[in-house]
């Protein structure tokens, strides 16, 4: 299942894309309760976080998405309810499945992070956009859009 506010956020974010992108991961929630995280470059000034609306929010992901801010790692929140960007920079920490349960097979620690995320209660999708200008959304641990970046 995909959400038109979280896919239009992604793509913006897409059509925006300068040289110096370093890739990007955003978690997209109703609730963040079940989510283990933590800040990220804790000892810089965070930049403005009042940031409502799909291109308010695409613009600040594309600023802190270049290579030259300490921003850029881990992944950032975006409250669905109120369509505004909440965090920056957080390491996100899923619980991992139980064993039998459904292991999604994904290479690498921001997909698997991603997959993983998206199964926590209160996690409608996470979305990556690659340094290699793909574009994935994730939901119920499986991949539900996945499109390349012209």
């Amino acid at each position: 299942m995909t959400d038109a506010f979280s896919v239009e956020v992604l793509r913006l974010v897409g059509s925006g894309l300068t040289p110096d992108f370093a890739g990007l991961g955003v978690v997209f929630y109703t609730k963040l309760n079940r989510l283990p995280f933590l800040q990220l470059a804790a000892d810089s000034l965070v930049p403005k976080l009042s940031v409502i609306g799909s291109r308010e929010i695409a613009t600040q992901l594309l600023e802190v998405s270049r290579v030259q801010s300490c921003w850029h790692d881990g992944f950032h929140f975006v409250d669905m309810s109120e369509e505004r960007l909440t965090h920056l920079a957080q390491f996100v920490s899923p619980p991992l499945p139980e064993a039998g349960d459904f292991i999604p097979a994904l290479n690498g620690a921001r997909l698997m992070t991603a997959s993983l995320a998206s199964l926590v209660e209160g996690i409608a999708h996470v979305g990556i956009i690659s340094n290699r200008r793909e574009l994935l959304l994730f939901s119920g641990g499986k991949c539900v859009l996945a499109e390349k970046i012209a």
